[in-house]
């Protein structure tokens, strides 16, 4: 069935979806000897935001695993590249939600006038829900699809390398014909 978020006429991202998954393994570059034998593992978590209206996603690499820091510079690198949601809808994960609570924004407006917000607005979703979450849940099942056949997920690659193939894979998922894409997933 189709939300009320899907049925709003707003702009990109107004409403988004965020859920993050891994973790994947990364190499130092100049160390991939002391990283070969796993003792100095450096891991990846892949957050998506998925616009509610249009299903286009936008993907970055996290460093450094689920500590809210980190996902506060996931979330300033998609407000740059993006926008500030009005609402975002995350799951129950505590890093995300931790995030969202203490995070502050500062927005400057057409004539140059400075705000700032405390917290961003959001609303949890149930894992896995059909109706809400889970249409996030689908596109990062496609993405780690994509991964799985093409091998990719076992390469050696940096941090850097990880980045550059979310930005690929969010090319071609946000190039699938939307009709093409709700009759397949949905």
């Amino acid at each position: 069935p189709l939300s009320d978020l899907q049925l709003t006429i707003s702009p990109i991202f107004y409403y988004t979806y965020v859920d993050a998954w891994g973790p994947v393994k990364s190499y130092v570059p100049g160390y991939e000897r002391e990283t070969r034998s796993g003792h100095k593992t450096h891991e990846l978590y892949m957050v998506t935001f998925g616009c509610a209206a249009t299903a286009m996603i936008n993907c970055q690499m996290m460093e450094g695993g689920k500590d809210t820091g980190n996902v506060l510079e996931v979330f300033n690198r998609f407000f740059h590249e993006i926008c500030v949601p009005k609402i975002c809808l995350p799951d129950q994960d505590g890093a995300l939600m931790k995030a969202l609570i203490e995070g502050e924004v500062d927005l400057v407006d057409l004539a140059g006038v400075l705000s700032r917000e405390r917290g961003i607005t959001f609303q949890t979703c149930v894992s896995q829900g059909h109706s809400a979450h889970g249409r996030i849940e689908r596109r990062i099942k496609m993405i780690q699809e994509c991964l799985d056949r093409s091998g990719l997920k076992g390469q050696r690659m940096h941090s850097l390398g990880w980045q550059t193939l979310a930005k690929t894979l969010e090319h071609d998922v946000n190039s699938i014909p939307l009709g093409f894409l709700h009759h397949q997933t949905d």
